[in-house]
């Protein structure tokens, strides 16, 4: 969809096929959250490839998880490790200041 779009816009489009409970946008991504199975394969059928906000809507059927919080907080950890075994110490001159002349990006930029 368009960056003008709404979630009104969304609803009004899908609302003739299928009961919409929520619509979610995430950046270019919209969920049209539905407790109706019938109705939503309806909505994909007709809507497949329909315009919205100028852009061709492409449908596909997806199914909400449990959020589980051991894996929540596992990918947590592995994030914060992560950055950690990357940083690389500052270069220091004799006075054990930081040499800023010294300090480069990850690219070997200054």
């Amino acid at each position: 969809y368009g960056p003008t779009t709404t979630q009104h816009d969304i609803i009004t489009l899908f609302s003739p096929y299928v009961q919409v409970d929520e619509v979610v946008m995430k950046g270019t991504f919209s969920f049209v959250n539905t407790s109706d199975a019938p109705g939503a394969k309806r909505a994909r059928e007709a809507l497949n490839g329909a315009l919205l906000g100028g852009s061709p809507v492409r449908i596909n059927a997806a199914v909400r998880r449990a959020r589980d919080p051991a894996r929540a907080e596992s990918r947590a950890l592995q994030r914060s490790q992560a950055i950690r075994s990357e940083a690389v110490p500052l270069p220091r001159n004799q006075k054990g200041d930081i040499d800023y002349e010294q300090v480069r990006d990850d690219r070997g930029n200054p």
